[in-house]
């Protein structure tokens, strides 16, 4: 499977048809979606985030996460390039 086949295949092989829609999940979640709507019009819910320091986030996201970003590093190559 994967790249040998036309994914259409693949999910008729899966699921017993040749399309996909999104549209029962977006049946499913409408009434979460219209309340969620709502609250962001009366101002309950905050969509976004802001960031104090516009020119510089990148650097200060790297700076206060430079540990937890090498510890990853070591973690995956070990994982992946271990012989």
């Amino acid at each position: 499977m994967g790249s040998s086949k036309p994914w259409e295949d693949i999910l008729e092989e899966f699921a017993g048809v040749r399309t996909f829609s999104a549209k029962s999940c977006l049946k499913y979640f409408q009434p979460l979606r219209e309340y969620l709507e709502e609250l962001v019009a009366k101002g309950e819910l905050n969509v976004g985030w802001t960031c104090g320091n516009n020119r510089s986030s990148r650097r200060n996201f790297i700076g206060r996460n430079i540990y937890f970003i090498l510890f990853l590093k070591f973690i995956f190559s070990k994982i992946f390039f271990h012989l």
